[in-house]
């Protein structure tokens, strides 16, 4: 003990004083004629002054009154407790900027006060340092800036009080110490917890916040809280461990759990009504061992998706995701597990998997789903182990199937029922899609029918693509028809309407299209690598592209006109995209109302004949430097182009590079 501090508690004699008063002046002299132990009776009123309280003391309010204290300078704490165990009951703190300092070696218990502060940068109602600690009850806390701050080794105890704290933080913790609330109200505030020591967040609810609660320490424990209206809920960016128990969650613009690199557990919380993902599992960038996402019991629904899976283990044990905007389970990368529960009714996928880039896997394994009544239930099917979900009813194999059909409610009962090499007939309709053929298959028009298969519905604002942008999102959009790699499908007569791709081919599949419609679509025809199509008579309209071909895909189209959403759209839509070693033969074909036709890239090979390609922006050019330099890739364009007789007219640009400058041919 310092020698000023003797010499104060030497003249300190009085037990108790009321303040103000005649025999002390100021806030400071009063507290300095307390003996250890006393008690300063704070007068009703507004009084201004500062004090250094260096002994055991509690300040409290004169019974029945109310009393409220300002600092004496705006920069200066109302209290600063220094090495010394402080109650404070009672009192209404309004600071400039400090409201009460706790530094290292002390301790303050709050009851029934109000702290708040005016000013906004660098301020603090209750400020804790080195290995202070503080213990506030039934208080309430507000202002435009953080209420609590914890530095060093400080630990915090809140039991029910209020935070109102308009879009700030209530508590910002940077603290190898422990945190630990307990049934308080955050009014549009927000938590950020760095404790190292840990934090535990008890029968709480927060409201409003942009963040409500964000998290970057080793240890977080949430129990039985509510998170309501806002744009994130929960955000955990560094390594470390959550776990959530018996929350709800309701309401967010981008997600109620976003986690990345960190290890977390839900359990029995229920999320709703949130406009992105419910949950976001960013795993794919931690070093080491990959992190565990374990989530048990949980209900998602009405949400924009359920879960997207970016990395990492993760298991899921008797969840409930149901009637979401978008889709169920998405897995990007990452090993995923799902056990004993039930995905349904989402508009898009009920589970998505795919693996967006070859160093980073995506697997999915489970038994004893139920996933039933998604716009697409699993997908690819291929990737799914046997026994992952229940059979909804026995197949019943058969050649022949005619809809309509008492036996066969959708046009999916009805496929996956047909045996390999049956033909299904369609008579006249509307028929919801979503089909994946994994079988040779003919689906046909009965006659003098005009059957119509509609893709599984999407949002508008997802059919709303740039030709030369990305596609294909994956688990926003919602083929009408995929034809499984190696598997063959012949269309006849049939209007397939709306999707992100009217026809998908993947690798090494064979489609074979007579007088079909496609319009409304993204993409209207997609091959992938080693896919074959031979269309005849057909129509093909979409915003994004109508054929597009990857790979070493071949293509031969007859007597068919490719349609673009037209020059006065504000989406530049293709007529046909050939990438790779892709090939394609035009016989009196159409090609109008694109930003380019025929868009060629690296050695893709080109022959028409007889065909008529009219106003477009671009009537045929090269995926090349001179012809697009704000999308140009370092891409070469190597392949070849030959044909004859046919029509370039009313473009804006008949061809990129020039006529009859390579690779155009003499006569093309």
């Amino acid at each position: 003990m310092s020698p000023e501090v003797r010499a104060k508690l030497a003249e300190a004699t009085e037990i108790q004083i009321a303040w103000p008063n005649a025999e002390h002046e100021s806030l400071q002299a009063a507290i300095d004629a307390l003996v250890p132990g006393g008690t300063l009776f704070v007068r009703a009123g507004a009084h201004r002054g500062s004090a250094v309280l260096d002994k055991e003391i509690v300040i409290t309010v004169a019974p029945g009154e109310t009393a409220e204290l300002a600092a004496a300078a705006p920069q200066a704490p109302v209290f600063s407790v220094v090495s010394a165990r402080v109650e404070l009951r009672g009192l209404a703190i309004r600071a400039g900027s400090r409201g009460v300092l706790v530094c290292a070696g002390a301790e303050v218990r709050l009851y029934s006060c109000q702290l708040g502060t005016t000013e906004r940068l660098g301020a603090w109602a209750l400020g804790l340092t080195g290995d202070a600690q503080a213990v506030a009850e039934d208080c309430l806390f507000f202002g435009p800036n953080p209420g609590i701050s914890l530095l060093e080794d400080s630990s915090l105890h809140v039991v029910h009080s209020r935070f109102e704290f308009p879009y700030e933080e209530a508590i910002h913790a940077e603290t190898s110490g422990f945190v630990r609330i307990e049934g308080s109200y955050f009014d549009q505030a927000a938590l950020h917890l760095a404790a190292k020591g840990g934090s535990i967040v008890e029968e709480s609810i927060f409201t409003g916040a942009k963040v409500h609660l964000r998290f970057e320490g080793e240890k977080l424990q949430v129990r039985g809280c509510q998170f309501l209206g806002a744009e994130s809920g929960i955000e955990q960016r560094v390594v470390g461990h959550a776990v959530l128990e018996d929350c709800a969650l309701e309401g967010f613009q981008v997600s109620a759990i976003l986690s990345e690199r960190s290890q977390l557990e839900v359990d029995r919380c229920f999320v709703r009504g949130t406009t992105g993902p419910a949950i976001i599992l960013g795993l794919a960038r931690n070093q080491g061992e990959p992190p565990l996402a374990v989530l048990k019991e949980i209900t998602i629904v009405a949400c924009g998706h359920g879960i997207v899976i970016d990395g990492g283990k993760v298991r899921i044990e008797r969840a409930r995701i149901c009637a979401n905007q978008g889709s169920g389970i998405v897995v990007l990368s990452g090993e995923v597990a799902v056990f004993d529960s039930v995905v349904e009714r989402n508009r898009a996928y009920g589970i998505y998997v795919i693996q967006e880039l070859p160093f980073r896997p995506a697997s999915i394994s489970g038994t004893r789903n139920v996933v039933q009544g998604n716009g697409w239930d699993i997908f690819p099917p291929d990737r799914f182990p046997q026994g992952f979900a229940e059979e909804p009813q026995p197949l019943r194999l058969t050649s022949l199937i005619r809809l309509p059909s008492p036996d066969y409610p959708t046009l999916r009962d009805a496929v996956r029922n047909l045996a390999p090499g049956g033909t299904l007939v369609l008579g006249d309709g509307e028929y919801l899609g979503g089909l994946y053929i994994d079988r040779e298959l003919t689906i046909r028009a009965d006659e003098n029918a005009k059957p119509v298969i509609v893709a599984p519905p999407s949002r508008e604002e997802w059919e709303k693509e740039d030709g030369l942008g990305s596609f294909w999102p994956p688990y926003v959009r919602m083929p009408a028809i995929v034809v499984a790699g190696g598997k063959r499908l012949r269309l006849e007569g049939v209007e397939v309407v709306g999707g992100a791709v009217g026809v998908s081919a993947m690798q090494g599949a064979q489609v074979e299209l007579e007088s079909v419609t496609i319009r409304r679509a993204i993409v209207g025809l997609w091959l992938a690598n080693g896919a074959v199509l031979f269309a005849e008579g057909c129509e093909v309209e979409a915003t994004g592209c109508a054929v597009r071909a990857q790979g070493a895909a071949v293509l031969t189209l007859r007597d068919t006109r490719l349609r673009g959403p037209g020059l006065a759209s504000e989406l530049r839509g293709l007529g046909i995209f050939l990438e790779g070693r892709s090939a394609a033969q035009l016989h009196r074909c159409q090609i109008a109302g694109c930003y380019v036709g025929i868009l060629l890239a690296d050695s893709a090979s080109l022959f028409m004949d007889g065909s008529t390609v009219e106003n477009n922006a671009w009537g045929v050019a090269t995926y090349t430097s001179p012809c697009f330099p704000e999308y140009y890739d370092t891409r070469v364009f190597t392949g070849t182009v030959a044909g004859r007789d046919n029509i370039f007219r009313d473009n804006v640009t008949d061809f990129c590079p020039a006529f009859p400058d390579p690779p155009w041919p003499p006569g093309f």
